[in-house]
């Protein structure tokens, strides 16, 4: 992971759930059910969530490059990209109603 933006919060937790959403979307790769899980959670997403969520963890451009993209500014990208996250996160706990059942 590279280094993070300045001004990010960079405890413990917060790196923790970047790394969670990078593992799930590397597994997601290889696994088809969970491929499909991750799929089905993206797509729940707002559009702004899924485009910033999808151009930082799959096509892999830092926040700049994001903000340039979206034409939003770099608190927006890194707040979008928080939410984006924490929703993904709720989407695929296996208690949650809407995580599939396998």
């Amino acid at each position: 992971m590279g280094p993070l933006p300045r001004g990010l919060h960079q405890g413990v937790e917060s790196v923790a759930k970047v790394r969670v959403t990078r593992t799930l979307l590397h597994v997601a790769v290889q696994d088809q059910p969970q491929r499909q899980q991750i799929n089905d959670a993206i797509s729940k997403l707002s559009d702004d969530h899924r485009e910033v969520i999808l151009l930082r963890e799959v096509q892999g451009l830092d926040y700049k490059e994001i903000a340039a993209v979206v034409g939003s500014s770099l608190g927006t990208v890194m707040s979008r990209l928080h939410y984006a996250r924490k929703k993904l996160q709720t989407y695929l706990k296996p208690e949650s109603p809407d995580h599939p059942q396998t």
